[in-house]
Parts: structure tokens; sequence; C-alpha cells
């Protein structure tokens, strides 16, 4: 079954999903890993002063769904974000991801 992952280092999630919430890079990662690649996760970008962010989290997930083969449009990728060039900056991944998995499979 797939799982819901929100990462933010203060919030709590909004909607009533059973929710996964993590706080750092390192917490993203352990559930990640334990758990499998997420059917929903919603990012912050800011994450804490000298701190990995929200994007390098995004990053990491990314390069393991090209890695597994995963299809990024069977996520739920979702931006919490307030910082709004963070924000569109892990939604420009997203998009870039599903692009190059479209290629990858001739279609687009």
């Amino acid at each position: 079954m797939s799982w819901c992952l929100y990462l933010d280092d203060v919030r709590d999630p909004r909607t009533p999903r059973p929710w996964v919430v993590v706080r750092d890079q390192g917490e993203f990662i352990a559930a990640v890993e334990e758990r499998g690649f997420p059917g929903v996760v919603s990012f912050d970008h800011d994450l804490g002063e000298d701190t990995p962010s929200g994007m390098d989290c995004a990053r990491w997930l990314v390069e393991l769904g090209i890695e597994q083969g995963v299809d990024p449009e069977s996520i739920e990728w979702n931006v919490h974000s307030a910082n709004p060039v963070g924000a569109r900056n892990i939604q420009g991944l997203y998009e870039s991801w599903v692009k190059h998995h479209r290629r990858s499979l001739g279609a687009g």
C-alpha cells in the first residue's frame, strides 16, 4: 500500500491523510528507506539554518525514482513551502523528472 510523506521542520499537515511527518533530510531518507517510495509527498523548502533543504530531499527522491524506474506521474507531488522561489524549484524538478520519464518511454 502506498504511503504519504510530509517534510516540514515546524508545521504539521492540514489534511487528514495518514501522513508520516519528517523534519529533516535524515528523517526523510530513513522513512523512504524503511517504507519504500511514497505515493504522496509534500515538501517544505526551508528546513532551518545550516541544514539541507527540501530541494535537497526532492533531488534525492528523484534520483532514487530514476534508479528504481518509478513513474513520476504515479506520485502525488505537493509543495507547501512558503518560500516561493524554493517552491518553484521543487515543482520544476518534478516537472523535469516527468519530461525525462516520458522521453525514456518514447512518449514525449
